[in-house]
């Protein structure tokens, strides 16, 4: 849980005092008492300033199966750049699919799929599969995260083939959504092509 702030008064002991907005939202839209979760912000703020959560609209996008993928990443090199892709699974939407193809002439590869998203909405969760769907991985909690920055960060890594043609799954992973109430996240995906260790 997150350290809350505390101001000391003068003369007198320590007091919590959390400003509006100085606190990230918890899990399940938690904050501290007279404040709630802003939706565009994920920060607790005072109910007056407050807004619901909203996609923006260009990040969704029509790519609820595996055929209507979007494209991840083109001309992706055997060790490559990180590709980086925002979106947002709005309430209701179970799916947002992705692709890439792996290049050719590579003696070795392996993908490195990370997914983050604030800790306020449900979790998200992500699949590697094949062209049509298949699942081949699951993603696993990430070794490591830098610092307390309100996000949760899932990642998954695997050897696969040159020159197979890959999809991602990014779907929410279920729980921790206020009953319902908070079943929807932003997400920021990233994937990059490297050489196994």
């Amino acid at each position: 849980m997150r350290a809350l702030i505390f101001l000391a008064l003068a003369g007198m002991g320590c007091s919590p005092d959390i400003g509006s907005g100085l606190y990230l939202c918890g899990p399940e839209q938690e904050c501290p008492k007279g404040q709630v979760c802003d939706g565009p912000t994920n920060a607790c703020v005072s109910p007056s300033s407050s807004s619901p959560f909203t996609c923006d609209p260009l990040v969704v996008k029509s790519d609820d199966t595996a055929a209507a993928a979007t494209l991840i990443a083109a001309n992706l090199s055997c060790v490559s750049p990180v590709a980086t892709s925002d979106g947002c699974l709005a309430k209701g939407d179970s799916h947002n699919w992705y692709k890439f193809t792996a290049p050719t002439g590579c003696t070795s590869l392996e993908v490195e799929i990370k997914v983050s998203y604030p800790d306020a909405f449900e979790p998200i969760g992500l699949v590697l599969a094949d062209a049509s769907g298949t699942q081949l991985a699951t993603d696993t909690e990430c070794k490591a995260q830098q610092g307390n920055t309100g996000d949760s960060v899932r990642c998954l890594t695997m050897t696969i083939a040159a020159a197979q043609a890959y999809t991602i799954d990014v779907t929410p992973a279920g729980g921790l959504d206020c009953d319902g109430d908070c079943a929807f996240n932003r997400y920021t995906l990233n994937v990059q092509l490297a050489t196994p260790n």
